[in-house]
């Protein structure tokens, strides 16, 4: 993986809703996608909060510009 990704790339706590609405205002038209692993289970397995994939899912397509 090239370098320069990691400067592009914003880390958020997995389930903080209010983490994504500010990474989002912060970075106005510069976010092209979110990638989340749905069951993290590489540090033991933690469940979504109810609602946060659908909310993730809605952030993007309300930001979106296609």
């Amino acid at each position: 993986m090239p370098v320069d990704f990691a400067k592009h790339t914003i880390v958020l706590p997995f389930n903080d809703t209010e983490a994504v609405k500010a990474a989002f205002a912060a970075n106005k038209n510069a976010i092209a996608t979110i990638i989340v692993e749905p069951v993290p289970g590489n540090a033991g397995l933690y469940l979504p909060k109810p609602g946060y994939l659908e909310f993730l899912s809605k952030v993007t397509r309300r930001t979106a510009r296609c």
